[in-house]
């Protein structure tokens, strides 16, 4: 139990909220009840026998870059703002105890219960507000509020608003997407398929276009088997990583290079990627942001299929069904190979990559 860190924000102004909400209960303090939902387990300074409050009006959660000193290098990691709204009936109101804020991945699962001392009526027009600083990167996070009393099962919706978010790679403090390179993984399968997984671009960097280039070594090292083009959709970036799928390749030893391109390369004013040039009156724009290769891949032949992979491909295009032109979330493909060859989601995996 501390000190409450709710703010209470009235337009862009922050209001003094230290009067209205006393006491913040940490993950500790609050998840025997959040398991449970039975309210014997809530903080005494809780009501035991009132109704449920109807839900909060509304829920806006959003990213935020938080800056991380190590070994005096700065590096950018995903934070949240979550804000929501009271409910809006002025009944639910007069009950309103405070709010239980619940953010949760598929591996871990986090709670805060806020208490109020006082109501006002600020509460019909202002908006709550909590900041996490860090949060883990790649994950997706479910966020729910409850307004408190809180109701007898979490699955009663009319109670609880909630949002879904992907957060981000996080990546060293740099001059602009110039610097930035992606991450990347490939994962190959016995009947003649890999596929090539890689971390896409902070959303502010505005890149859209990736090249992925597959080489086989054996065949030609110097130039690339197949191509694929990732194309980003800035407008709903949902999530921070992707998945290409290379298929019908012979046995050998293969790496994957990913070049992320500027496509407004060729006018000045206008291009993402450039360098400073103290020769120059204007930047130096460059199609060719970044370029990272893959570590190399062995792929056994067709030939060597034992029923173990028949059924393995047979997961692979379960996984991929209704997807188009080989490209594929990774959450939706990579999590059932993962689970069905090792046994662990991917994202234990992606916390080695």
């Amino acid at each position: 139990m501390s000190l409450c860190q709710l703010s209470l924000l009235n337009g862009t102004e922050a209001i003094n909220s230290s009067q209205v909400c006393s006491l913040e209960f940490s993950s500790k303090e609050c998840r025997p009840f959040l398991t449970s939902f039975d309210r014997n387990n809530l903080p005494v300074v809780f009501c035991r026998r009132s109704p449920a409050t109807v839900k909060p009006s509304s829920l806006n959660v959003t990213l935020k870059n938080s800056e991380y000193i190590s070994s005096n290098e700065k590096y950018i990691y995903p934070g949240l703002i979550i804000e929501w709204s009271a409910p809006e009936n002025d009944n639910a109101l007069s009950q309103l105890e405070g709010f239980l804020m619940v953010w949760q991945s598929s591996q871990q699962q986090y709670c805060r219960l806020f208490r109020f001392s006082d109501r006002t009526d600020l509460f019909k027009k202002a908006r709550f507000q909590y900041q996490l600083q860090y949060i883990n990167t790649l994950t997706e996070y479910t966020i729910k509020v409850y307004s408190l009393p809180p109701p007898e099962r979490p699955d009663q919706t009319e109670f609880f608003v909630s949002q879904t978010i992907a957060s981000f790679d996080g990546y060293k403090l740099m001059r602009g997407p110039i610097d930035w390179t992606p991450r990347i993984k490939m994962i190959g399968f016995n009947n003649g398929s890999l596929a090539a997984w890689f971390t896409l671009a902070p959303k502010e960097f505005k890149i859209t276009t990736y090249r992925i280039q597959l080489v086989h070594v054996e065949k030609d090292s110097s130039n690339f088997a197949q191509e694929k083009t990732y194309t980003a959709n800035l407008q709903s970036y949902s999530t921070y990583e992707a998945t290409v799928r290379f298929e019908n390749l012979v046995a050998g030893t293969y790496y994957v290079v990913i070049q992320v391109i500027d496509l407004l390369a060729n006018i000045t004013d206008q291009c993402i990627c450039f360098v400073d040039d103290p020769r120059e009156t204007s930047k130096k724009c460059q199609v060719l942001c970044s370029s990272v290769m893959s570590e190399m891949l062995v792929i056994n032949s067709i030939a060597q299929l034992g029923q173990g992979a028949l059924n393995r491909d047979k997961m692979v295009k379960e996984a991929s069904r209704n997807q188009s032109d080989g490209i594929y979330g990774v959450s939706h493909f990579l999590n059932v190979i993962f689970i069905y060859l090792f046994g662990y989601s991917v994202e234990n995996w992606l916390m080695e990559v």
